[in-house]
């Protein structure tokens, strides 16, 4: 390992934990006191990146290499202003469902840090997860623009760019005929996956699993075996399913050295002594099993077995309808049968007709298959362990299936108008449906939920444990049309303290599915810039619905409200015909509105009114 190479990834370490441990010092969001100790140490790691990038730098002049950037093309410019500007496009998204769960535990541990390391282990298990890798990048985020999401997109925006340019730099190693420009496009294509683009506003561990083992497999092909260890490290502690990837990864690797070496079976298990790589791997496995530990002491856990009243959630059982379920999520949701499909061919022409064989490309590219690997593990893992069939926690697989797709495509393809037309091809499908639902097959297997438009979205649910159509409608970004519906009708109705909203279903089901007003978090109404927002100020005023259970109260005291506005939401629950039915005989009706979000959904309201 070079020496220089050494000190720029200890920088790199030391100057994450810097931003860290800095950011937490100087936000405003808490008020805990800052102890001598944990001043100590941010100076100290702040003294160690300086240290360690000064001497990356002066051993790079000292070999020569007068240049320390590289030079950035104008396609990349263009690719890279694109690639950030999409994703700006979602930051005015609020925290949803889960997405606001995870949110609101990250805002609870930022704001109850008590800067010493209990504290960090005690507050930053979000949602019950060993979630501390990925939680402290998210944190610095909260700590940097507190009482708002757009810090913690940032920071997701930050990484995902680093992914994007590490992706580049794996399709370069992997493919060394094709021109520069060429595996960008490629690398654009991969991230726009629907999962990948259109739930990138959707806060989630599910998304740093992925980020993380990009940032793995980037630096084991790099052989950056500190930075691999820092990797393997922070995936090892962002979700359980990141061991999972992890395991499928190491045994991967251990098969392929195992395999290649020569001499007998004792020669080649001392030769697997010698791999870093196997020892990072393993250590990171322990030190999942350290956190593990941590959390179950601090009775922090939430995650794991069990028998739920359905005998079928949380628990590892072979169900041969949710397996079923589960492999069309995998591979026939959000045109994944197309990149399927498109691996089975080239593995066909590879094996039976005149093209390059693709045991050169993975005999060359090792890394490449421990990235299959993990896929593998990951998909076999979600098949025996029964839970909700969540689409974003597929989001690993989705990433290595577009990776491997673009990989065997770029290389099997030998003519180049053919493989630009493929891969633009591909680029474009996954752009659309990004945001609209325009998969036919995805149309075809799946259950439709109505949103009132062109493009009914579906619902990955599973029968054996039926669950809210919230997260399970999650795959791509359309869902995000409901707060920009809520936000339009809040605003036609001129809402304030004195409007009553009426929403027809259940407590449970109208809160945490339709989610005006927030879940976990308190949403409130900003009359002067008309939407929804996380922090009370003197513009705002609290969001107060009436559910159905709530208004019955209120007719049995003879108090309900003489004026209100019903809405539904056929998404979540479709029951307006049953609303409008039993509020009939209390209230008039004017006309029905129909709030559209240009064709990815609609939400209706009515303007009741009581008699004096």
């Amino acid at each position: 390992m070079k020496q220089n190479a050494v000190w720029g990834q200890l920088a790199l370490v030391a100057g994450i934990l810097t931003a860290f441990c800095m950011t937490a010092l100087f936000t405003t969001c808490n008020t805990n006191v800052r102890n001598a100790p944990y001043i100590a140490v941010s100076v100290m790691f702040a003294i160690l990146c300086a240290v360690m990038l000064g001497l990356a730098v002066w051993n790079r002049l000292k070999q020569g290499k007068g240049k320390l950037a590289l030079p950035i093309d104008k396609a990349f410019l263009l690719v890279a202003i694109v690639f950030i500007v999409i994703r700006l496009a979602q930051f005015d998204t609020l925290p949803r469902w889960d997405s606001e769960t995870y949110f609101a535990a990250l805002r609870k541990a930022c704001e109850n840090y008590e800067y010493d390391f209990p504290s960090l282990i005690n507050n930053f298990f979000l949602a019950g997860h060993v979630s501390l890798g990925y939680a402290l990048f998210l944190a610095m985020g909260y700590f940097i623009w507190p009482n708002a999401a757009q810090g913690v997109y940032a920071v997701n925006l930050l990484l995902s760019f680093a992914g994007f340019c590490c992706t580049w730099g794996i399709l370069r190693h992997a493919i060394k005929r094709k021109t520069s420009l060429q595996l960008l496009l490629a690398a654009f294509l991969i991230w726009c996956m629907p999962l990948t683009l259109g739930t990138f506003s959707g806060i989630s561990l599910d998304y740093g699993i992925m980020l993380f083992l990009v940032f793995l497999l980037y630096s084991h092909i790099k052989q950056q075996y500190l930075l691999m260890l820092f990797w393997a490290l922070a995936l090892a502690t962002t979700k359980e399913t990141g061991v999972i990837c992890l395991a499928g990864y190491g045994v991967m690797c251990v098969l392929q050295k195992f395999l290649h070496q020569h001499g007998s079976f004792r020669d080649r298990g001392l030769a697997l002594l010698k791999e870093k790589a196997m020892w990072i791997l393993l250590g990171s496995g322990g030190a999942f099993l350290l956190m593990r530990a941590l959390q179950l002491l601090f009775g922090k856990s939430s995650w794991g077995t069990g028998i739920s009243k359905s005998g079928l959630h949380n628990v590892f059982k072979w169900q041969w309808d949710y397996v079923l379920l589960k492999l069309q999520t995998f591979f026939l949701l959000n045109f994944y049968w197309v990149l399927a499909l498109l691996i089975l061919y080239c593995v066909l022409a590879a094996a039976f007709g005149k093209k390059q064989r693709l045991r050169y490309l993975l005999l060359k590219n090792e890394e490449i298959c421990c990235a299959i690997g993990a896929a593998a593990a990951f998909i076999v893992f979600s098949c025996i362990y029964l839970t909700y069939n969540n689409p974003r926690y597929n989001v690993v697989v989705e990433y290595i299936l577009a990776l491997v797709c673009v990989i065997f495509v770029m290389w099997t393809i030998t003519e180049q108008t053919v493989c630009n037309l493929v891969i633009g091809q591909l680029c474009v499908m996954m752009l659309v449906q990004s945001y609209y639902t325009v998969d036919p097959v995805t149309k075809a297997v799946f259950p439709k939920v109505n949103t009132e438009s062109a493009f009914p979205m579906v619902t990955t649910g599973w029968s054996g444990y039926p669950s809210l159509q919230a997260d399970i409608t999650v795959y791509n970004n359309q869902y995000t049309y409901l707060d920009k519906a809520y936000d339009k009708i809040l605003s036609n109705i001129g809402y304030d303290e004195n409007t009553v909203l009426i929403m027809w279903g259940s407590y449970e089901k109208g809160t945490r599915a339709a989610a005006i007003q927030g879940i976990r978090d308190t949403y409130y109404w900003d009359k002067k810039q008309h939407k929804r927002v996380m922090e009370e100020s003197k513009n705002t005023c609290e969001i107060k619905v009436l559910y159905q259970t709530d208004f019955k109260e209120l007719l049995q005291q003879g108090n309900i409200p003489q004026r209100a506005v019903l809405i539904c939401t056929p998404h979540v629950l479709d029951n307006e015909w049953k609303a409008t039915s039993e509020l009939w005989q209390y209230y008039s009706f004017d006309s029905r509105h129909v709030v559209s979000v240009g064709e990815s959904g609609s939400v209706i309201y009515y303007r009741l009114y009581r008699e004096e």
